[in-house]
């Protein structure tokens, strides 16, 4: 079973309360003997727990757990040569594989709700086009293939397709940005494959925060 997002973030909770309480004990007191340092060092953990405690998704939990990876302060406690600093970077890589699992089902998800609403929509025959109508279609199983606009073909066969995970992500975060108000997206001349509007309304309706 994937992991919650209150379980990861208790799990989140349970890692830098190890580290505080871990941070000035055994070997890892070598490293932390200048007092002006210590003193930083403890307002960021300070500052760390407070966000990872506030966090409302994964995506917020990443940032403060991505702070202890990169910050100078924190870092050198995950690769000093000893068996605390071991620990607690296997504890910090268990909260970070949660994370990746809870972020690519989400993706996963939002993904094949974009398909279903493609799918929904060519079946209801609510697409529509220029004069010349579209050359682009999608498979339908039971009969002709659908026809769809160009960039919904595009996303369609993103999420279909046989690519990795955070290509197909790429691929239609990149398409869904056409939409969006002052990108400048234009396709066809005059009215001969002219993009309508109902298309980038469909499409500006297929996005949410969570691709992001």
């Amino acid at each position: 079973m994937l992991p919650k997002f209150e379980d990861i973030r208790q799990k989140a909770r349970d890692f830098i309360n190890h580290f505080i309480q871990k941070k000035d004990k055994g070997e890892f007191w070598k490293l932390s003997r200048d007092y002006k340092e210590r003193e930083e060092r403890n307002d960021l953990l300070s500052q760390i727990k407070d966000d990872i405690d506030n966090s409302k998704s994964v995506y917020d939990l990443l940032k403060p757990l991505g702070t202890v990876q990169k910050n100078e302060l924190t870092q050198k406690y995950l690769t000093y040569n000893c068996p605390e600093s071991n620990q607690l970077k296997e504890f910090l890589d268990d909260c970070l594989n949660n994370c990746e699992q809870h972020l690519d089902n989400l993706i996963t998800k939002r993904l094949n709700t974009i398909k279903d609403k493609i799918l929904s929509h060519a079946q209801e025959g609510r697409f529509q086009f220029g004069w010349g109508g579209s050359c682009y279609s999608i498979p339908n199983e039971n009969g002709p293939n659908w026809k769809v606009p160009r960039r919904v073909q595009r996303i369609y066969e993103a999420i279909t397709g046989n690519l990795p995970l955070s290509e197909k992500l790429t691929i239609v975060n990149d398409l869904l940005a056409t939409a969006r108000p002052g990108s400048g997206y234009k396709a066809g001349l005059l009215w001969f494959g002219k993009t309508q509007d109902s298309t980038t309304t469909f499409l500006q309706s297929l996005d949410c925060p969570e691709l992001h």
